[in-house]
């Protein structure tokens, strides 16, 4: 681990693992030096941490099998949010240098969206991404986007299920959200 990692605060929840067993802070390097928003801090997360807080908080989605990275905010060393980061779900728009918020999640705490929105951007430009994207649904208002520099690209995206649309199950669980209509916000990086 590099000394820059010896900066992250001590937090209240386990350490990331890398597959030897050992912590690792390298997927979005010393994030809190950078990702401070009052007294909210960015620590790095384990796809496993990110997804219980998915589970514990989220209106409408379920925690995700795979990611690129995950990001967390901190508030007093408590976990009040967190972000999971992935390749586009939508094949065509997968071109290896795009990379997709596909859960953001909070207990509640203000600014904590914005923060995660932040960072992740800041993150996915230190790896190389040229493009970030996220989608909401259309009801949903998108103000943390919009304060973080997001762009609203497309409206009324989804409301088919993956496979539907090309006669292919793909193992997709099919919930009431499948089939709402969404927003496609986005960054250039």
């Amino acid at each position: 681990m590099d000394s820059n990692s010896e900066s992250l605060p001590n937090i209240a929840f386990e350490p990331a693992q890398t597959g030897s067993g050992t912590p690792t802070n390298e997927v979005v390097g010393n994030a809190a030096e950078h990702g401070t928003f009052g007294k909210l801090k960015v620590v790095p997360l384990h796809l496993r941490q990110a997804n219980a807080l998915v589970e514990r908080f989220h209106r409408h989605h379920k925690p995700i099998r795979v990611h690129k990275f995950s990001i967390g905010a901190t508030k007093d060393g408590k976990l009040v949010g967190a972000a999971i980061c992935m390749r586009p779900a939508c094949r065509s728009l997968d071109d290896g240098l795009t990379i997709e918020v596909a859960r953001l999640v909070s207990d509640g705490t203000k600014n904590v969206c914005s923060l995660l929105y932040g960072a992740c951007t800041r993150a996915a430009k230190a790896m190389g991404f040229l493009r970030i994207q996220s989608y909401i649904l259309d009801s949903e208002l998108g103000t943390s986007l919009k304060a973080t520099g997001w762009v609203l690209e497309k409206t009324g995206c989804g409301g088919t299920p993956q496979g539907k649309r090309t006669n292919r199950p793909n193992g997709h669980e099919v919930t009431p959200v499948t089939f709402m209509t969404k927003q496609r916000w986005a960054k250039l990086l």
